[in-house]
């Protein structure tokens, strides 16, 4: 079983197509959509913005659904700004900046900083990423496939020299409001957690443009290589034991 939080309707509309999950009904006041088929089940949840709202919608999955897997998905605006649009990236660790000034997290880091399951994994498990992402990147052309980290905090980067700032203190390659709740509220139920962001923007002051014009084909691209992902299963079974 894998759990996968959508943060806003649109993607929650974009994984629900591309997994087919077709059986939905609401749960503690949100949307859950499911599949379940032979040695695979599935369960996203429609779980709203932020992170207490991400937060909660993951603990709801867990509660109910026991997954063996939770899965943070959506859009980020890059802040490496060699990344285009459409670039999928498969999240390694996320730094809750918003939490301490920017100044002070270093002294923090180690409380504020959370690790998806290839953070440190076994080498079998980096490998059967590896491959998957390689294999993935042949079936869909365009912008890469990457492994990276995510900055996470409660507003929106628009500004060019914010964005160089985060760039700068944390080497990320992007940044969203939720990856850390998720990956937090993973780590506190003693369950690994996997995170897809796809970008949509260069966190400038274009944002809201870029985002509306991007985010249609980038929601796609990103279902299309979860299909490739929840198809496969050879990643995803390392993390079932």
């Amino acid at each position: 079983m894998a759990a996968v939080v959508c943060p806003t309707p649109p993607e929650y509309a974009a994984c629900r197509a591309a997994l087919r999950l077709e059986q939905e009904r609401k749960m503690g006041g949100r949307l859950v959509a499911g599949f379940d088929g032979p040695g695979m089940s599935l369960r996203a949840v429609k779980a709203w913005p932020g992170k207490a709202a991400c937060a909660s919608a993951a603990q709801l999955l867990i509660d109910v659904f026991r997954p063996h897997v939770v899965c943070d998905i959506g859009a980020a605006g890059a802040l490496d700004t060699a990344l285009e649009p459409g670039t999928v990236i498969c999240v390694e660790r996320a730094y809750e900046y918003d939490a301490v000034p920017l100044e002070d997290f270093s002294s923090r880091a180690k409380e504020l900083t959370f690790s998806t399951a290839l953070a440190g994994a076994p080498a079998r498990v980096k490998k059967a990423m590896r491959d998957f992402m390689k294999k993935a990147q042949i079936r869909l052309p365009g912008p890469p496939l990457i492994f990276g980290d995510v900055a996470c905090g409660e507003r929106d980067v628009g500004d060019a020299s914010f964005r160089d700032r985060l760039r700068e203190a944390f080497r990320a390659a992007a940044c969203d409001w939720e990856t850390a709740a998720v990956l937090r509220t993973a780590a506190r139920n003693d369950l690994p957690a996997l995170s897809f962001r796809v970008i949509t923007d260069r966190a400038d002051r274009n944002l809201e443009a870029d985002y509306r014009k991007n985010l249609a084909p980038a929601l796609d691209r990103l279902g299309r290589f979860l299909t490739l992902f929840f198809e496969e299963k050879s990643p995803l079974s390392l993390f079932f034991g």
